[in-house]
């Protein structure tokens, strides 16, 4: 009986346990109107703050020289993404990665290639970033920028205009001049800028070209006349070590004009500059002068000096007849 009453009681302990662990207390339940705390606050449904995306890479090639600019990232869910990175520059052989914004969907940058030899790339900038989405999309993506071609071998081609070398690989500016114990005509006048004409009929696209002529005489004039360039408006140097010559198309309005092509270098100081006589013609032909020609020397009476194309700071056409008449156009260097 003892026995039989303790199991009674041990069965009613347990039965009440189990009631007890199925009652709550309402206040451990969120009401379903209730408001909860998140990281993120909303206003009208859209969000304030947000992780932006992962940014991407866009890689700009021109022959040695090798930038890369960001493109925008990948949109995060809602936020304003931060800013991009703005760009550095890459030189030489070096590689530049420029950061791009994170934001919105990513954009991609377009590639350019170019005729160049060597030169200081300049690096593009990187994406900026993208605006913020609301809650349901990713912000837009990133904008990115590219680089313009530069050919290096190109000295100038005439086709923009004016009397300044192409930019920004020189800087030197088209000059006339003439001997003052001398006297006569020359177009353009050394007061003037030497711009060039437009052509009557386009030459290979061509529309532009250097054109002068004129009349000077004197008695016994070492020199008559002359019109070229400095590649740099200081007249320092320029390294054309690099390069094999130099190449130009002319031709002339005048059968009886004697010109030579003066390659001038530092190291001469007594005017004794190397030159080559050139034969013109009526038609347009394409002159191919070489460093290493023997035909480009130093007057009888000069200063011998050795031909050094890494200290080249002008060119110049130096008239050799007292009437004169002389169209130049597309002159660049030549590749080894």
């Amino acid at each position: 009986m003892g026995f039989r009453l303790r199991h009674a009681l041990n069965a009613l302990g347990t039965l009440g346990f189990l009631v007890a662990c199925n009652t709550y207390t309402p206040d451990l339940l969120v009401p379903a109107d209730s408001e909860t705390t998140s990281d993120s606050e909303t206003t009208d449904g859209t969000l304030t703050t947000g992780a932006g995306g992962s940014s991407s890479q866009v890689t700009t090639t021109i022959n040695s020289v090798t930038s890369t600019s960001g493109g925008g990232g990948s949109g995060g869910t809602g936020g304003t993404g931060a800013s991009g990175g703005s760009g550095s520059t890459a030189s030489g052989n070096q590689t530049t990665t420029n950061g791009g914004g994170s934001g919105g969907d990513s954009s991609t940058g377009s590639t350019n290639t170019a005729t160049i030899t060597s030169t200081d790339g300049g690096g593009g900038s990187g994406g900026s970033g993208g605006n913020g989405g609301s809650d349901t999309s990713g912000g837009s993506g990133g904008s990115t920028t590219t680089g313009s071609t530069i050919d290096v071998l190109l000295i100038d081609d005439l086709e923009d205009g004016n009397n300044q070398l192409e930019t920004p690989t020189y800087s030197g500016y088209w000059f006339t001049t003439a001997n003052e114990d001398g006297d006569g005509s020359l177009t353009p006048a050394p007061d003037d800028e030497c711009d060039p004409e437009n052509l009557d009929e386009p030459r290979d696209g061509s529309k532009r070209a250097m054109h002068v002529s004129g009349s000077w005489s004197g008695t016994d004039l070492e020199w008559i006349a002359a019109f070229g360039f400095p590649l740099e408006h200081d007249e320092e140097p320029v390294d054309a070590s690099g390069y094999a010559g130099v190449t130009f198309y002319a031709k002339t309005d005048d059968d009886e004009t004697a010109v030579r092509l003066q390659v001038m270098i530092d190291d001469v100081r007594d005017e004794g500059h190397f030159a080559i006589e050139l034969s013109l013609t009526s038609s347009w032909q394409e002159y191919t002068v070489l460093w290493d020609d023997e035909r480009l020397i130093q007057p009888s009476w000069a200063n011998p000096e050795t031909f050094d194309p890494a200290t080249l700071f002008k060119l110049q056409f130096q008239f050799d007849s007292e009437s004169f008449d002389m169209w130049v156009d597309d002159i660049r260097f030549v590749e080894p």
